[in-house]
């Protein structure tokens, strides 16, 4: 593994602009996702025109992956290096994703056990009302999974980490927290290569890499609370302790993400299980839940069975050679596709459960085949992070009443952030200023919609017509967002090059028309989706007065 600072989550939400959102959940279910906040309700365009849209954006989605697969079935040499036999007959075995073999298939049988003990221990406690003591074990169990998995010497090194982050939040300085975090960030492989020393095995990398994913979601859940510190008065700030602080940071289900509230941590504290329900009922909506994310755990498998996109990165120059605008746009699809589900999957299996134990967690990632503006991306994809990134970092920095220049300086210091959090990689800082620039120009375009002569303009198209408009001009930022994803989500640059040459700079104007054409097809469909959620939640609005008594 070369990268072990690769870490995941394009997703938290619409950074420069968005709304408020609400940043609680009723404790222990996730509830459904607020309609997007925006200046008007979707307009809606003829049925032609919607089967048309639908028709276009399936068929590039399946007409791309049946180019991919047919490269892969002619040219299994490209493979042979980065694959072995699979379980399913006569098929072999894509096993390049870092992220699916080390933080799932590689954790899967050990993180079962220990969160069954998690859970059986944590219940007994709330049972026994010693809820004082649930921070202790929450950290000690954590101590014993991270040894167990990472190493003594690592974990020693994010427990260092952690009580230097404690010891900063006595100063009750958010400055000076974040600089803390700036200098851990930076300075992250070095801490870790003097700890650990050269060791270049393949099991001391898998170690080191889930290690860093760890001591990465630390980092973000100390600042909140240095900033929790930060904003309550010094007899309350004093109320979380070094224990209860150490509870929180190594909460044991959501050690890999995502990334909960601390005030939601210190909440289930005095309310146990007993805000979540019955302890029957929430064990079936856990085995439930389980049940679900294990068919999804089986497609990823399978998935590996079919589509070797990972092992074909491994070999830049067989992907130059037999890979065209059809296949590149295939595998950005795919490892779009592959990339939701294994975070539904690794987000859903903590989440699950967090829940059992009246802990509210953040809204699952939505699929990104729905999602064609970047700022809803963002928002949608890791609403913990994205509420983290809002509330401690973009609003900070905006102040109370903030200027279009104090905004775009908000929206990249969290870019500035992501690339950090993320690695600082080549492919990372590609896909960092591109989300920037796209976010950016979209809030350019919502300011100048709002303003007194788009308004007029907006009243003169009337909502369909806008909404074809707003698809034109969407359609061209959706491009950069998806070539400039492909680097991210590959963990590779000379994939983010080659993307971009085929997606940007193509053959003819003929080919971009027809790229642009998708593109365009895409904005549509992804208005259809949200159109529908809108409306879906009004329902939802109106069905509770209703029952109100």
């Amino acid at each position: 593994m070369s990268e072990p600072a690769r870490l995941q989550c394009p997703a938290a939400g619409e950074l420069p602009s968005a709304a408020p959102c609400d940043e609680r959940q009723p404790a222990g279910r996730r509830t459904a996702s607020p309609p997007p906040a925006g200046p008007s309700p979707i307009g809606r365009v003829s049925l032609p025109e919607t089967v048309l849209h639908w028709f276009g954006w399936t068929f590039g989605c399946f007409y791309s992956t049946y180019r991919l697969y047919d490269v892969i079935r002619r040219h299994p040499d490209a493979l042979d290096a980065h694959s072995s036999p699979g379980w399913v007959a006569g098929l072999s075995v894509d096993h390049c994703d870092d992220e699916f073999e080390v933080l799932i298939k590689g954790q899967l049988a050990t993180y079962a056990v220990f969160m069954t003990i998690h859970l059986v221990v944590g219940q007994f406690l709330h049972g026994m009302a010693l809820n004082k003591v649930v921070p202790l074990f929450h950290a000690l169990l954590a101590a014993a999974y991270l040894c167990f998995t990472v190493g003594v010497r690592r974990y020693a090194l994010l427990l260092a980490v952690a009580l230097a982050m404690f010891g900063s939040s006595r100063l009750r300085s958010r400055p000076l927290s974040w600089l803390l975090v700036a200098v851990l960030l930076l300075g992250h492989q070095q801490l870790m290569l003097a700890v650990v020393g050269p060791d270049l095995t393949h099991d001391a990398e898998n170690r080191t890499y889930l290690a860093t994913v760890v001591q990465m979601w630390n980092l973000c859940r100390a600042v909140m609370f240095c900033c929790d510190q930060a904003d309550r008065p010094p007899a309350l700030a004093t109320h979380d302790n070094v224990v209860t602080f150490l509870g929180f940071v190594f909460y044991g289900p959501t050690l890999q993400g995502p990334l909960l509230a601390h005030t939601d941590y210190l909440s289930s504290l005095t309310a146990g299980g007993v805000a979540a329900g019955p302890g029957w009922p929430r064990l079936r909506r856990l085995l439930l839940s389980l049940a679900r994310l294990g068919g999804w755990l089986l497609f990823l498998e399978v998935s590996n069975h079919v589509l070797h996109y990972h092992a074909l990165i491994y070999s830049p120059e067989d992907m130059h050679r037999l890979f065209g605008r059809w296949e590149i746009a295939g595998l950005n699809y795919w490892a779009g596709q592959y990339f939701h589900v294994k975070y539904v999957v690794c987000y859903g299996i903590p989440c699950a459960l967090a829940s059992f134990e009246g802990v509210p967690t953040p809204l699952p990632p939505r699929c990104v085949s729905w999602i064609a503006s970047y700022s809803d991306m963002w928002k949608y994809f890791d609403h913990g992070l994205y509420r983290f990134m809002q509330r401690h970092i973009y609003r900070p920095l905006c102040g109370a009443q903030p200027s279009a220049g104090r905004r775009m300086a908000a929206s990249a210091a969290v870019f500035a952030f992501v690339f950090a959090w993320h690695g600082l990689l080549p492919h990372i800082l590609v896909w960092s200023v591109a989300n920037f620039v796209c976010v950016t120009v979209e809030r350019a375009g919502g300011r100048v919609a709002s303003s007194r002569r788009g308004r007029e303009w907006r009243r003169v198209l009337g909502a369909s017509l806008r909404r074809r408009c707003q698809a034109l001009l969407l359609a061209p930022l959706f491009l950069v967002s998806l070539v400039s994803q492909a680097g991210f989500l590959t963990n590779s640059i000379a994939v983010s090059w080659l993307a971009m040459g085929e997606g940007l700079a193509p053959a003819s104007a003929c080919d971009m028309l027809v790229t642009l054409g998708f593109m365009y097809c895409g904005c549509q469909v992804s208005y259809d989706v949200k159109r529908w959620r809108q409306q879906r939640a009004r329902l939802q609005r109106a069905d509770s007065k209703l029952k109100q008594p």
